[in-house]
């Protein structure tokens, strides 16, 4: 079987060992930016859904390649993870009212805001914390343009868009979560690998398991029963969104695991390295079932 492996601009370097573990097993994989997907087909005319997979580690709902996407996909391609995914999970609000309107009530109260509109008096009433969280409303920056501030400066139109004039997008605003920790989930299918990653706040309230260094591995062995309840969150996450290949970032509180985000193109180079467990063979392994 043949696999084209699309890449954001800089995550050449996971992708390519991905590429490397389809080639061990056989098949022939070929890497390339999403935003060159009409290069690749117009350099390989011979491929077609018939001797063809597209795995995307990628995720902008408003390109153009994405909707290239959508139309392969209708021709018959299999495509992974699919577009309509894709375009959920990069985009929080929509992803967050998905789920909500799924049935899960752990999700915070989520507001979108438009750049130079205002928040209604009514919406800023509703929020129960005294702190919330401002973001972009589609992946951007890894986290760095995530912002806390007291609820009060909500109705301050001018003190938002100064915060937010590095967004590329609008902004969505969520509850403080009041969360003690943050796993990494990586989901493959239906089943959750046997491992995690774990952070916790330290002198900072922001807590990552995307780049940090400082994340703590947690391998099978050592599994307990909190673990075992994140594990269960994040997969039912992945049944609700009919994903495939997907890192669930899920926090912790007194009352139970919280959605964070959902994944697709996180370079997982540090996960491997500090957990020394293979995530890409796990995710090559799975693509190539599918053959």
């Amino acid at each position: 079987m043949n696999y084209l492996l699309l890449r954001t601009p800089l995550g050449r370097k996971y992708t390519v060992r991905i590429a490397e573990h389809l080639r061990r097993l056989g098949h022939r994989a070929l890497v390339y930016k999403c935003g060159s997907i009409d290069l690749f087909f117009r350099e390989h005319k011979n491929f077609n859904p018939d001797n063809l997979i597209i795995h995307v580690r990628a995720a902008d709902p408003n390109s153009f390649w994405m909707q290239r996407l959508v139309e392969l996909q209708d021709q018959g391609y299999r495509v992974i993870n699919k577009p309509e995914v894709l375009k959920l999970t990069s985009d929080k609000y929509a992803c967050n009212k998905f789920l909500i309107d799924s049935g899960d009530n752990t999700i915070p109260k989520t507001f979108l805001r438009e750049k130079g509109k205002r928040i209604s008096d009514r919406n800023i009433e509703s929020i129960k914390t005294e702190e919330v969280v401002i973001k972009p409303r589609y992946s951007q920056g890894g986290g760095v343009h995530v912002r806390k501030i007291n609820k009060e400066q909500l109705s301050d139109t001018n003190f938002l868009d100064e915060l937010t004039k590095n967004y590329s997008c609008s902004s969505i605003i969520q509850e403080l979560v009041p969360y003690t920790g943050i796993y990494r989930v990586f989901v493959i299918d239906k089943i959750a690998i046997p491992v995690l990653t774990y952070d916790r706040p330290y002198n900072n309230w922001k807590v990552s398991v995307c780049l940090n260094q400082r994340q703590i591995p947690i391998l099978s062995d050592y599994f307990n029963d909190e673990h075992q309840v994140i594990i269960n969150y994040a997969e039912r996450i992945q049944n609700l969104i009919s994903g495939e290949i997907n890192f669930i970032d899920v926090f912790t509180t007194e009352n139970g695991p919280v959605l964070s985000e959902i994944n697709t193109a996180c370079s997982l180079l540090t996960h491997e390295r500090i957990t020394n467990y293979p995530i890409s063979y796990n995710i090559a392994s799975y693509l190539h079932s599918l053959h």
